[in-house]
């Protein structure tokens, strides 16, 4: 649901829900399993974003979050901040701020095989996201784009020692670092070339 309560304020409000059921009889058992064979799994969330014009054709800001909850790590929150500054009509300078989560997935709560020790405590993998980017769109056919990012990682899956063989867990950490370039050429009306 989309609306303007204030005139420099565009709000956009939803939410998305799913639910599966599986029944995985393994040919392998004692081998090879999930526990429990039959299992329920849902996802279930709610966002909002307020897109807010600071400075009419010129700064513009987007504040939102995701609010979700799934069946194997509860409640977890991924808030976004979004700033684009336009320096041209052809050209913006841009940098976000976010937060993302990956749950846990049936395998990775579930799984069985000898010397697999399960733990029912992995939680979901985090990623805190900063990016500054240059948006420059020199003719109605051309475009390109510089993206630079820096992702810190927490609680990312490790197989760790544990009395009876190996536990999922969620011990490690992570940083990535990069930039990315982008070309858009469109030579024709039906073309369109992206590198």
């Amino acid at each position: 649901y989309e609306f303007r309560p204030l005139e420099r304020h565009e709000i956009a409000i939803g939410t998305d829900s799913w639910i599966s059921h599986d029944d995985i009889s393994s040919p392998l058992p004692g081998v090879l399993d999930f526990l429990p064979h039959k299992r329920t799994i849902y996802d279930a969330s709610i966002f909002a974003q307020d897109k807010i014009t600071l400075v009419e054709d010129k700064l513009g800001l987007i504040l939102g979050t995701k609010l979700l909850h799934n069946s194997f790590s509860g409640w977890e929150l991924q808030p976004n901040a979004r700033l684009a500054y336009l320096l041209s009509q052809k050209q913006t300078l841009w940098g976000a701020i976010s937060r993302a989560v990956h749950t846990p997935t049936r395998i990775e709560h579930d799984i069985f095989a000898p010397g697999i020790v399960q733990d029912r405590g992995f939680d979901s993998e985090t990623v805190v996201a900063y990016e500054l980017g240059y948006r420059a769109q020199p003719s109605s056919r051309t475009a390109f784009e510089l993206a630079t990012f820096v992702n810190n990682y927490d609680d990312l899956r490790t197989i760790e020692p544990a009395p009876g063989g190996i536990v999922i867990r969620n011990e490690m950490e992570g940083k990535t670092y990069g930039a990315e370039l982008t070309f858009r050429v469109q030579p024709a009306d039906w073309w369109n070339i992206k590198a």
